[in-house]
């Protein structure tokens, strides 16, 4: 069937009637004789029919071509990847940054950490950049609101800005000035680092510390109302020579000084010299040890009965077992894990006489020395400090002790400082 219909505005002409395909009546004038016959306009250039020869021939013109076939839409999932999904992660993604950067600025966060955050907005400001680019490209205004969202959050909400807030409100924290030239390395090694008690770090502290007559560590009051350098010299000699006049008396030790008594200026803590001075005892070491754990413990209470008589009430065993204990401590310091087994007991005491007194004693048994740590700890003091292998040791010392000779000239140069809170 002819897939043409014919216009009923058209009429057919005799011309039209009589047309016959090139080729077929025979060769056209001009057309090569050995050419092979052609079929011209045997076929619909739009999906006619052959027409058979001497047929009558349509009017080509006043038909209308059949419709063509339309192309499917494409499918979903080929597609181009929409921006907007991208958009929405990456927003949630600042937001996220934003809010623990927030947390770790104000919450006490260290700038290392927070300064991380700042590189990870920042990654992420790199690909937003490229999908607002997409998003431009491909005119779809709710991806570029959601990205355009992304961009301002993460410009308003980040590290920097919220750390500048924080330096603002608390100029001495780590988001403060000098907080901040601390993260990247302060001069002068750990005179810029940390104070090493948990203090304000060197490195923030005015310089005017630096000639403070006093101790960082001890109170005024108390270097102005505890026991001068004299008093604590004579009165640390008062209750050794009791010590060891007791201990004599219960075991028939003999006693030799290793070390004499030693006077030397002390440091202000801020990295000057103060007007103070460190007082070490001479240090008094027994010529034997004592090896029956029942000697030990008597021997303790002995040295603890001594102490109370010159104010030392906080005198504690280091080496006693306890539940905070970590597994394997204490036989790495004192050579076992209990008493029976322990080649070292050490007794301790600070504010002992003065208010910067530390006194101690160890009582040493290398018989019992199964791991040989205790040996190895105690090389330092046996080599450089001649101290003997084992037995029992007392030592006394102190800083930040006045002279009562630099006790006005102490008071005149703590003018400067008056109203001045202690950096700790």
């Amino acid at each position: 069937m002819p897939i043409f219909a014919r216009r009923p505005d058209r009429a057919t002409t005799p011309e039209a009637d009589s047309w016959q395909p090139a080729g077929v009546g025979g060769p056209a004038a001009g057309a090569d004789p050995d050419a092979p016959p052609r079929l011209i306009g045997a076929v619909s250039d739009v999906g006619g029919s052959i027409s058979p020869a001497g047929a009558p021939s349509p009017d080509v013109s006043g038909y209308a071509p059949a419709a063509q076939p339309v192309a499917a839409p494409p499918r979903a999932q080929d597609r181009a990847p929409s921006t907007t999904s991208s958009g929405v992660l990456l927003l949630l993604l600042a937001i996220a940054i934003a809010g623990v950067a927030v947390f770790t600025a104000f919450l006490g966060g260290n700038a290392p950490v927070v300064w991380a955050l700042l590189g990870a907005l920042a990654l992420v400001l790199v690909v937003q950049l490229g999908i607002v680019v997409r998003a431009a490209r491909e005119r779809r205004r709710l991806a570029r609101g959601i990205v355009i969202a992304t961009l301002v959050v993460t410009l308003l909400v980040n590290p920097l800005t919220v750390g500048g807030v924080r330096g603002i409100v608390d100029p001495s924290g780590p988001f403060g000035l000098s907080g901040l030239s601390g993260l990247f390395g302060a001069p002068g090694g750990s005179e810029a680092g940390s104070s090493g008690s948990g203090g304000a770090r060197d490195a923030d502290i005015d310089p005017i510390w630096k000639g403070y007559p006093g101790s960082r560590f001890t109170p005024v009051k108390d270097v102005v109302d505890g026991a001068d350098l004299a008093t604590f010299a004579e009165r640390s000699d008062a209750m050794l020579a009791e010590l060891r006049a007791a201990l004599t008396a219960e075991f028939g030790f003999e006693w030799i000084e290793r070390q004499p008594a030693k006077t030397e200026k002390d440091g202000n803590g801020f990295g000057g010299d103060s007007m103070l001075n460190r007082y070490t005892a001479p240090v008094w070491q027994t010529t034997k040890a004592l090896t029956d754990i029942g000697q030990k413990n008597r021997a303790v209470e002995i040295i603890r009965q001594v102490a109370q008589r010159y104010g030392i009430v906080n005198l504690s065993m280091q080496n006693a077992p306890a539940a905070w204990r970590q597994p394997g401590e204490l036989t790495d310091q004192f050579g076992g894990e209990t008493l029976e087994t322990q080649a070292l007991w050490s007794l301790n005491a600070y504010d002992a006489i003065a208010a910067g007194g530390r006194f101690s004693t160890d009582i040493v048994d290398l018989s019992i020395d199964a791991t040989g740590k205790v040996e190895k700890n105690r090389y330092f003091a046996i080599t450089s400090l001649g101290m003997a292998p084992d037995g029992i040791e007392l030592h006394l010392d102190a800083s930040a002790l006045l002279a009562e000779a630099d006790r006005a000239a102490f008071l005149a140069a703590l003018k400067p400082f008056d109203g001045l809170t202690v950096p700790q």
